[in-house]
């Protein structure tokens, strides 16, 4: 219901819409900080501060931590999995686009000391540009119609690319980066930006949000960038799993059937793609 009548008033009474959302805003950035049960300060999101957001991920999240050497988290937001790496003293490279998220994103940093923590207030895509983000908070992309967000309900961003971010940067393949991404509908075009990070890179993991059926534009059943996300990885050797116990694999098969049927039979929208041989460590642990 409540989400019924927010879109009642984002269509029927959009300046009545941005006030409330902008009251919004101002609240979340007036919060107080929060103890995480982890031991760090954390402001922005009750659910998140007190350990109780997206449980199953975070749980995968922490396990891959302990195997790799930094984080790159693309749609960092406030700073939750970024606040778990730094917490955890590992280098982390955070992009967040979206201003108020930002702000939140760089005070849980400041608050807690860290000095290791890079972040870049960009968006990522397959080329620099300049690109209209539409809506704000978790939910916020640069797919216009996704998730029912109105067109009206925009602001203008840059674009650019990981591998001109961070092409030259040796340190992202020494060791083991964990990629880290959530942008909501466009990470196929973070993905094409960032191919020299991708290409000979096996010991990268790369854990990717893609919706499947969920939150696309009116009349769009299936996401129609689907089995080209997955192909990127597959062309370069990775193995796909389901981000869950157990890493179910997801093959180039089974990506192809829900195309062509026009049918998700996935349990998960969160997709690790890593070596075969890491999969089997993970396992046996």
């Amino acid at each position: 219901m409540k989400k019924l009548i927010a879109k009642t008033i984002r269509k029927k009474a959009p300046t009545l819409a941005a006030a409330l959302r902008q009251f919004r805003i101002e609240r979340r950035l007036n919060q107080p900080f929060l103890n995480h049960p982890s031991g760090f300060a954390f402001k922005g999101n009750a659910a998140m501060a007190s350990g109780r957001f997206e449980p199953e991920e975070t749980t995968l999240f922490c396990k891959l931590l302990t195997h790799c050497d930094r984080l790159v988290n693309v749609g960092a937001n406030i700073g939750y999995y970024t606040c778990l790496a730094a917490h955890a003293k590992k280098p982390v490279l955070a992009f967040e686009p979206i201003p108020e998220n930002a702000r939140l994103l760089l005070e849980n940093v400041y608050r807690n000391g860290w000095s290791d923590v890079e972040v870049f207030p960009l968006a990522l895509g397959e080329k620099p540009e300049i690109l209209p983000m539409f809506g704000t908070g978790t939910g916020a992309s640069l797919v216009e119609g996704w998730a029912g967000i109105p067109s009206h309900d925009r602001r203008f961003l840059p674009v650019n690319t990981l591998d001109n971010t961070f092409g030259e940067r040796k340190d992202l393949r020494n060791g083991r980066t964990l990629f880290w991404v959530d942008v909501e509908g466009f990470e196929l075009s973070v993905l094409k930006g960032a191919r020299s990070l991708i290409e000979g890179n096996a010991e990268a993991i790369w854990v990717v949000e893609i919706c499947i059926d969920e939150h696309m534009p009116t009349g769009v059943n299936i996401n129609p960038n689907l089995l080209d996300t997955f192909r990127i990885f597959f062309d370069n050797g990775f193995s796909a799993c389901e981000a869950r116990e157990g890493l179910p694999l997801v093959t180039h098969d089974d990506v192809e059937e829900i195309v062509a049927k026009q049918h998700n039979q996935l349990s998960t929208h969160n997709f690790a793609f890593l070596s075969n041989s890491f999969r089997n460590q993970m396992l046996s642990e």
